[in-house]
């Protein structure tokens, strides 16, 4: 049974070629931001480096009373408190739209990942979400909530703030499993943040910065101290981020709570929501060899990525594209065999150390049902002298469903694709599915060199086999196979 997991796929690629043998390449067009702090204050989205520099407070403007902020490889997002809507902009801030999505009540935090937009619903006590281009919006998500204000999320789990129980809850990806009192003992927490290893969270009440394990054990209330009412928090490879409303800085510490700077970023007006980028997660190619063939088929996988600024953690395959997938791994490969016939598309989720997510586009994988013919030349050899060729041919059926009679024909050709008539044709009566079968060719031609020659063989050049899978096909022929020659 698969885990319930959920990605989409949020990079472009270029499209990928079908065919016996041949591999399934996906490149991507972006890669994860990586040295941007954005957070929320008065109307408006403000912005840094990651150095605590370059601080511009109206980055993005317009906005109403906003308070969670977060981003991903194309934009940023903000919840309006004021006109209870989720605003988006381009990562450099244009094309703003303040009514990405509405019908809200009173949103707080927001978080974002390879799929969907979450965001907490303060009125109703209600977690929301939607598609990542704004359709599909659901507000009553996870219900039950107790005045949420900060949301986070990674590969597995949704984590949210109940601010006046002092509670952190947390559900499963798909909204299952709430629990309500995940993590108990806080104080008046706000905003939250996740990584790899650790759930973090502001105390408002205490100025104080908590965290605990992944699984809710080992809570420190009091993990960094001296924060004045902080909201907002984020964290990256190296640091845990803060909003220090009071005193209109964003602090920072070490991620085990050492050298802790109150006032990292100065001038901040009243920041609350906080949203840090984590590393450049990049993936370079998802391959697929091979990505066509008979069943059952068995395909091999293969993912390069990086994660500047951090590792890669987990790899997630889903091997038809369902938004489940169906495997998990710490390495880079695995394989899958396709039991049965048809067309599927797999792709891969990356995950890095932080848990951030990226994934691939899809790429297709053809699994014949039918006689899939191809042929490869054995022992060819070239004699100048004679001016003479001779080799062995070898015919296979690939396929699941045996081959009825058909024709293989040889010729000469100048440039490997250009042909005239047949020096040779031989006819096959069948061939069986699984087998293969080996035609030997001794020709010296009467009329002509064959010095610069290639030998073109043409398999079922009339179509004769009800052949399903023709990468190679053209108008005459089934598959085409060329060899340049080679002198002793």
């Amino acid at each position: 049974m698969k885990r319930r997991w959920s990605f989409r796929g949020i990079l472009e690629s270029v499209f990928v070629l079908v065919g016996v043998g041949l591999l399934a390449v996906i490149l991507p067009a972006q890669v994860m931001a990586v040295n941007d702090v954005f957070w929320t204050n008065n109307n408006r989205i403000s912005h840094a480096d990651k150095s605590g520099s370059g601080v511009v407070l109206d980055y993005i403007g317009g906005c109403n009373n906003p308070q969670g902020v977060a981003a991903d490889t194309k934009y940023v997002y903000w919840t309006n408190y004021g006109t209870s809507k989720i605003g988006r902009a381009d990562l450099d801030a244009g094309s703003a739209n303040q009514s990405f999505i509405t019908g809200c009540s009173y949103p707080f935090g927001i978080a974002v990942d390879a799929n969907y937009v979450y965001w907490v619903n303060g009125g109703t006590g209600k977690i929301g979400r939607a598609n990542l281009d704004g359709t599909n919006a659901n507000q009553s998500f996870i219900t039950g909530c107790s005045s949420p204000f900060g949301i986070a999320v990674d590969a597995n789990y949704v984590y949210w703030t109940n601010y006046t129980t002092g509670k952190i809850g947390r559900a499963n990806l798909d909204g299952t499993n709430a629990n309500q009192s995940f993590i108990t003992g806080c104080s008046y927490p706000y905003g939250i943040a996740v990584d790899a290893n650790y759930v973090y969270w502001t105390n408002y009440n205490t100025g104080k910065i908590g965290r605990a394990n992944l699984d809710g054990t080992n809570a420190n209330q009091s993990f960094i101290t001296g924060c004045s009412y902080p909201y907002g928090i984020a964290v990256d490879a190296n640091y845990v981020y803060w909003a220090n409303y009071s005193t209109s800085k964003i602090g920072r510490a070490n991620l085990d709570g050492t050298n802790v700077t109150q006032g990292f970023i100065s001038g901040a007006s009243y920041p609350m929501g906080l949203f840090v980028s984590k590393t450049t997660l990049s993936i370079q190619s998802f391959k697929a060899d091979p990505v066509g063939g008979a069943p059952p088929l068995n395909v091999t996988f293969t993912c390069k990525a990086l994660a500047a600024g951090g590792s890669i953690a987990k790899y997630f395959w889903d091997f038809d594209n369902d938004g489940m997938p169906d495997e998990q791994t710490t390495e880079n490969t695995t394989q899958h065999t396709y039991p049965s016939a048809g067309n599927y598309y797999a792709k891969v989720t990356v995950m890095d150390n932080l848990g951030e997510l990226l994934s691939s586009k899809e790429g297709l994988i053809t699994v014949t049902h039918g006689p899939d013919l191809t042929g490869a030349f054995n022992d060819l050899h070239w004699y100048k002298t004679d001016n003479r060729v001779n080799f062995e041919f070898e015919i296979s059926n690939i396929g699941n469903q045996n081959a009825g009679a058909f024709y293989v024909n040889f010729y000469l050709s100048d440039d490997g694709i250009t042909v005239l008539s047949p020096f040779k044709k031989v006819s096959i009566s069948g061939l069986a599915a699984g087998a293969s079968t080996i035609v030997a060719v001794d020709y010296t031609p009467s009329d002509t060199s064959i010095y610069g020659k290639y030998i073109v063989v043409r398999i079922d050049p009339s179509n004769k086999v009800p052949d399903v899978f023709k990468i190679n096909n053209n108008t005459k022929a089934a598959i085409i196979v060329s060899k340049p020659k080679v002198w002793p």
